[in-house]
């Protein structure tokens, strides 16, 4: 007669190793219990952390506007006052050109202006200097030979009186200061400098012409012209998505997270090492082969470990039949069995 007997079946069973085992089997229970809630307490925590940063904060935002623009600007023109094959006198030589000969006698006309976006009320000061500079752009000598100053006010543009200057007459008196001073190093140059006030914005402006030795040689285009824009500030309270950094500068995210990995790794590992150290206990006892039967089972047990731990009270052999999935323990006449349910049981793999 085939009898089913649960686990608890008292033929298989001394009372006082009954006792230990469960009271093993209880204590490892409440070691997983108490790790899993620690667990869901750093959880909670972990959580808590977040929600303390809040996700979007107020921020002042300054920004800036181009509030009107102002502008220095040059015009030259240069005119032959000596005949030659190539240029009459009185002939307007075009802007742009890389040199103008001395041979030309040329006279060196500036036009000055200045304009804005914005209504200005201010004043200018215009100087020219006759110099000699070294490579650097540090100056051997300086002289003043024109200087203007005006009140200007500018709806849009303003022009402001030409600057005429005699070429020839220059370069005599750069060569003229070179003889006195006994130094013919440097480089002359003719520097025109613009500053302009306008209520609170200044604007300066300095284009240079070189006195090279067969002619005047002007400055490039881009330099003839100079600008300066007033900005206005403002500052505005928007919200703002905090960014990830914000998080990561949190102390309590770092402290929850940090003890959430390590009970979680203490709990995988601790799992792993158990179940593993399971397998080996209980595997070892386990022998493969193919039974004939001529009698059922005595018992049948729920558990492959229960059915393992018999054996080793018996010392005997655990055996497992692959054809029919079962496990059986051979005492004398007796014969006890499991049969294989849960395939993903660590003891009962491989």
């Amino acid at each position: 007669m085939k009898r089913n007997l649960e686990p608890e079946s008292k033929i298989i069973r001394q009372p006082g190793r009954s006792r230990t085992r469960k009271e093993k089997k209880k204590k490892s229970h409440q070691h997983y219990y108490s790790m899993a809630a620690v667990l869901l307490l750093l959880a909670g925590l972990l959580v808590l952390a977040y929600y303390q940063v809040p996700r979007y904060e107020k921020r002042q935002v300054t920004s800036q506007e181009t509030a009107s623009t102002m502008e220095s600007s040059f015009a030259y023109e240069v005119r032959a006052e000596q005949d030659t094959s190539l240029w009459a006198s009185g002939e307007v030589l075009e802007q742009g050109r890389p040199l103008y000969f001395y041979s030309l006698d040329p006279a060196l006309s500036l036009y000055p202006t200045l304009q804005a976006t914005e209504p200005y009320q201010g004043e200018y000061h215009l100087k020219v200097h006759l110099q000699s500079e070294n490579s650097d752009g540090d100056n051997y000598w300086s002289e003043l030979i024109e200087s203007r100053q005006g009140d200007v006010s500018l709806n849009d543009a303003a022009d402001l009186e030409p600057v005429e200057l005699s070429i020839p007459a220059i370069r005599e008196n750069a060569d003229s200061i070179s003889d006195e001073l006994n130094f013919g190093g440097g480089d002359h140059r003719v520097l025109v400098s613009l500053q302009a006030e306008l209520e609170e914005e200044t604007i300066n402006h300095e284009i240079p012409f070189y006195l090279d030795r067969h002619g005047l040689v002007p400055p490039q285009n881009d330099k003839l012209t100079a600008k300066s824009q007033v900005t206005e500030e403002g500052t505005e309270t928007v919200m703002k998505s905090r960014a990830t950094e914000d998080y990561l500068q949190c102390g309590y995210f770092w402290i929850y997270a940090g003890g959430f990995i390590f009970l979680a790794s203490i709990a995988f590992f601790t799992y792993r090492r158990e179940h593993h150290s399971e397998y080996q206990k209980y595997h070892r006892l386990v022998a493969k082969a193919s039974l004939e039967l001529d009698k059922e089972p005595a018992a049948y047990f729920y558990h492959l470990k229960e059915l393992i731990e018999l054996a080793v009270e018996l010392d005997k052999k655990v055996i497992y039949d692959q054809s029919r999935e079962t496990y059986y323990v051979l005492d004398g006449d007796h014969l006890y069995a499991h049969v294989r349910k849960n395939k993903t049981d660590p003891i009962e793999t491989q």
